[in-house]
């Protein structure tokens, strides 16, 4: 074979490799595209049971705990990519009926002493990794609820941004014995903007019927619930996974469970910007490495009907709540499962009985601290709040047909 032939022979080869990866990017930005307007169509608008246990650790030793359960509501579901989150998205994290919380108190990273400070905050300190040494808040920090929509809205999952992004199909898995497929995204966009509200790479996976059953997405930069009128370049502070799971019911979809699991690693440098997907807990993050991991789990979801509406919800950045009654069995019964609260124990050198009344000391002074040290004015917020958990007990049971200490059993 002369040389003229054999290059003819190779360049059409090449173009028929060329031609079969071209057509596999377009066979997986395909299922994509027709999973997002699946997603789009048919997710609904719910009620669900919610649990969310929360833990803080430094230098791989539990320090905290956290616990909420109640109701969760995803009304007015939509994907519009002009809205703000506090402002005008209806379907907000804002919607949670909070039957009762659990909460540990803070101690040292260092030291199982309980640090009575939770916040350190000053307008003269700067966001670069000197002011982490000083600047602290540790809340019960739910934001990550909060980046479900900035995933729903700004991902392949939205049919919107579907060509903001390039995909590669990588194999196939099972999910509760489905097999589904393994679709590689990542952003096109190097920059953010009002358009661009995130940058990310993930892997989505979805069933044969073309229905998205779990989304991943790492170390998302994420402006549409974090820095949100900012859109210069940051260094992550925060290396994390991101994981959606979703759930079917009557053929409309709904969220199974969230989950967080997030580091705090210094950015080579020193940069003075840094994005941090959450505040840090402790002051330090880097040297103490913090590592926090946020799971919420949904059950029993309840189609909504337009007209219903079930009282006040409790906004998402002040879940923690006093309430006079409550069941540490049921606390017990639930961290049980989802911890392991031996080892807890044993990391923090504490009890169940004196994690029990830590909780109550710590949502009492939360409730002191929000009303400046004003004892009757604080017993008024007391009765307020007990109130607004009776409520969304009443709401719970009117739901679900049953007590809130019976669910997820």
């Amino acid at each position: 074979m002369g040389y003229g032939a054999f290059a003819s022979g190779f360049d059409n080869a090449q173009d028929t490799l060329h031609a079969s990866v071209v057509r596999g990017e377009r066979s997986a930005r395909s299922i994509v595209k027709d999973a997002a307007r699946d997603f789009s169509k048919y997710y609904a608008d719910y009620y669900a049971s919610f649990l969310i246990v929360r833990t803080i650790k430094c230098n791989g030793k539990y320090r905290e705990v956290q616990g909420a359960t109640g109701v969760f509501a995803s009304l007015d579901f939509n994907q519009k990519t002009n809205i703000k989150l506090y402002w005008d998205d209806r379907n907000a994290m804002g919607r949670l009926y909070v039957c009762d919380t659990f909460v540990s108190e803070s101690l040292f990273a260092d030291k199982n002493e309980i640090n009575p400070v939770l916040n350190v905050r000053s307008k003269d300190i700067g966001s670069d990794v000197d002011a982490l040494k000083v600047k602290y808040a540790n809340n019960f920090d739910v934001s990550a609820l909060d980046r479900k929509r900035a995933v729903e809205i700004f991902s392949p999952l939205n049919p919107k941004m579907i060509g903001g992004y390039t995909y590669k199909s990588s194999g196939t898995t099972k999910i509760g014995g489905k097999n589904v497929r393994v679709i590689d995204f990542s952003s096109n966009a190097k920059e953010l903007s009002v358009k661009e509200r995130i940058l990310c790479s993930g892997q989505l996976f979805i069933d044969y019927d073309g229905r998205v059953q779990k989304i991943v997405v790492k170390d998302m930069d994420d402006r549409f619930t974090r820095y949100i009128r900012n859109f210069s370049p940051m260094s992550l502070a925060t290396p994390y996974t991101y994981t959606i799971t979703y759930g079917e019911k009557n053929g409309k979809i709904y969220t199974e469970s969230i989950r967080q699991e997030l580091s705090w690693r210094a950015p080579e440098g020193g940069a003075a910007d840094l994005y941090c997907a959450e505040a840090n807990p402790y002051r330090n993050p880097f040297k103490n490495r913090v590592e926090t991991d946020f799971m919420m789990k949904f059950s029993e979801p309840q189609m909504a009907k337009s007209e219903e509406e079930h009282g006040d919800a409790t906004p998402a950045y002040s879940i923690l709540c006093y309430n006079d009654s409550r069941d540490f069995n049921f606390w017990k019964r639930i961290l049980s499962k989802e911890i392991d609260l031996d080892w807890f124990m044993k990391d923090t050198g504490t009890t169940w009985d004196i994690l029990c009344g830590q909780t109550q000391t710590r949502q009492e002074r939360d409730i002191v601290a929000r009303c400046g040290n004003d004892e009757a004015k604080a017993s008024k917020e007391k009765k307020r709040v007990d109130v607004k958990t009776s409520r969304a007990r009443e709401t719970y049971q009117l739901l679900f047909k049953k007590d809130y200490k019976d669910g997820f059993k």
